[in-house]
Formats: C-alpha cells, structure tokens, sequence
C-alpha cells in the first residue's frame, strides 16, 4: 500500500510538474492532517515520507490505559512487550504503516493529499501568469472542441476560445499556434489562461516581435 501511494502519487506530481521535496511535505501534511483527527496533541504524531525508500509511516506515542478504545491509547500487558517497566500514564512509542489504518482515514487522507495538490498547482500557474500577463506565448494545440483550442503552453493548458480566434483561421491537434495571454479563469476543477489572437494588443505584440527595433 505505501509503495503504491508513493508510485501513484509521484506519477501525479510528475504530470503536475511538482518536485519530490514539494510532494513529500504535501504527503506529510495530509496524512497529519487526516491521522492527528484520531489522536490528541499528547501522542506527538509525525509523519514519515520518504521517496527513496517508498516508505509511509505515522510515528506517535500512545498513552498506557487499563483498558484502550483509541488509536492513542495501549492497555498495560500490550505497552509492557514494548516496555516490561510500563506504568499506566507512561507514553510507548509506536510507528503504524499507512495500510494499518482503517481504510476511512487512508480515504481522507488521499483526498486531502489531491487538494493540497491542486492548491499548489494553482498557486504556480498563478505565479507563471503574472510573467507571462501581456504577453505572447506558443503552444501546442491538445484538444479542438466548440470552446475552441486547448493549448499546452508549457507552465499549463490554455483556452484560445473560438470567439477569441481570427475568422477562417484554422487549427488541428499538434499544430503550434501563438496567441496573447489575456487573464486567468478560475474554474470548478482548476484554473485555465484564456488567449486571444484577435485583441489589437495581440498585432501590436507580434509586429513589436517581428520588427523589435519599431516601437
């Protein structure tokens, strides 16, 4: 199971263009995130996530109890093969895999994982929009459907929507099409840079490109 997370997880971060050390605090704050709702502060959680290894881990100490009904809690004849010297009060340090959890917070932990995902994601397609806002990009057409021409424009997808097209103009998949980055959209699932190859800002950029020492 944590071989799979891990596999799983870094093809996705591949895609999404992320880095192993991004991805390894992302995995450590949604496993926390999802595992510290079962525990209290008292039990010290961490999370261990390591690429190299494929290894997924929650470290934590569980309270000694006369009778345990929490995941942060150990009955005294289970702590004493961990510590033959434990008294009820005392902390056992233990370490539980990932696939030991019940399968509803390794669920919640997925999807607080894509979320974080996502979010960063979003946050760097932002950052690359503000470089590249008034500007002329070049990409290569993915997808032509009725909202026009999805775009690979490197740093993400952008839309060049039909009615943002020149008249008569057209584009097939594979074709490298250049056009004026006018804003960002913020969709249900995501988020999208809308082109445009009709705005005058799009002629002015382009004639200042091909004839750089007119102003």
């Amino acid at each position: 199971m944590s071989a799979n997370l891990m596999s799983s997880l870094a093809e996705l971060a591949n895609l999404k263009q992320l880095n192993k050390e991004e991805l390894e605090k992302i995995i450590r704050e949604g496993l926390f995130q999802a595992i510290s709702k079962k525990l209290n502060p008292e039990n010290e959680l961490e999370i261990i996530a390591d690429f190299d290894t494929n290894k997924v881990l929650a470290k934590f100490k569980k309270i000694v109890v006369e009778q345990d009904t929490e995941l942060g809690e150990i009955n005294l004849e289970e702590a004493k093969r961990y510590d033959k010297d434990a008294e009820l009060g005392d902390k056992i340090a233990v370490q539980m895999p990932i696939f030991e959890f019940e399968p509803k917070v390794i669920k919640n932990a997925r999807k607080a994982i894509l979320e974080r995902i996502k979010h960063l994601e979003e946050s760097r397609i932002m950052f690359d929009y503000e470089k590249q806002k008034n500007q002329i990009v070049a990409g290569k057409v993915r997808k032509v459907d009725y909202n026009g021409l999805l775009v690979d424009i490197g740093y993400a997808d952008a839309l060049l929507p039909v009615e943002e097209q020149i008249e008569d103009e057209y584009f097939k998949v594979g074709d490298i099409v250049r056009a004026y980055v006018v804003n960002i959209r913020k969709r249900r699932k995501d988020v999208i840079v809308i082109l445009s190859r009709t705005r005058p800002e799009f002629v002015k950029k382009l004639f200042e490109m091909e004839v750089p020492e007119i102003e």
